[in-house]
């Protein structure tokens, strides 16, 4: 159906709405509507795009061409889960059948507190958190409320709490759980070789010292800073050196 817009004004959204949204990022199976006027002629009004289940893109094709991003209404319900570690926390989520994401979460909340990279087995979590829906339809995890993560048999809770407009978690005596310095400065999946005195070097075929962690993470997995630092210089490779990917 013809919509009565222009390739000169296709070509100005393009161009002058990259800050709010790039038309080179539309995807397949996207739902979009158009609006019409009600006249005998069908023209435009406003486009509008959905870019994910909860946020659209509304062009408007009257008078100046803008445009904006809106939000659908959600619907947060409390929903918990809890599990005991076997061997890593990802396996421990995954097993349960839980949102993946809860791995991510739980590991930034306590980012500052646990060591992630040496969970011990029958650790254990206990989480109350927001499932998000719209029209009944389930769209993705929602907040961390309130956490218990059972660590050495220790009790490492974190509570949700908002205050002027902004939002941190707690622990039982009030104390921020947002620390100078990260225990675990990845969010990795697994732990692919610990520390032993005798560990089988697969590509010398020898036994030696291995005094160190290996993580494993797939590939782009964003690795964070152990604390504030500032950088007073950069690495310039001289010529015939190797600069490591």
């Amino acid at each position: 159906m013809n919509y009565g817009v222009s390739y000169s004004t296709i070509a100005y959204i393009a161009k002058h709405t990259k800050d709010i949204f790039n038309v080179r990022e539309i995807r397949r199976n996207h739902h979009y509507a158009v609006i019409l006027n009600n006249d005998s002629i069908p023209k435009a009004l406003y486009f509008v795009y959905e870019d994910n289940p909860e946020h659209y893109i509304k062009i408007h094709l009257t008078n100046s061409i803008y445009a904006a991003k809106g939000k659908k209404p959600v619907k947060t319900i409390a929903d918990t889960t809890k599990g005991i570690i076997k061997s890593s926390l990802w396996n421990a989520i995954q097993d349960n059948n839980d949102n993946m994401n809860l791995a991510i979460k739980l590991s930034e909340i306590y980012a500052g507190t646990i060591d992630f990279f040496d969970l011990k087995p029958n650790d254990s979590y206990k989480v109350i958190y927001n499932q998000r829906y719209k029209k009944g339809k389930y769209v993705g995890m929602g907040k961390i409320l309130a956490a218990d993560f059972i660590h050495e048999g220790h009790n490492y809770y974190a509570f949700y709490f908002e205050q002027n407009g902004k939002g941190n978690y707690f622990d039982e005596n009030g104390k921020s759980l947002q620390r100078a310095f990260l225990k675990a400065p990845l969010e990795y999946t697994h732990i692919s070789s610990r520390f032993s005195n005798r560990r089988w070097q697969p590509i010398l075929k020898i036994y030696r010292p291995h005094h160190g962690v290996d993580y494993a993470a797939p590939t782009r997995t964003p690795v964070h800073a152990l604390g504030d630092e500032i950088i007073v210089g950069t690495w310039i490779p001289k010529k015939g050196s190797r600069q490591l990917p």
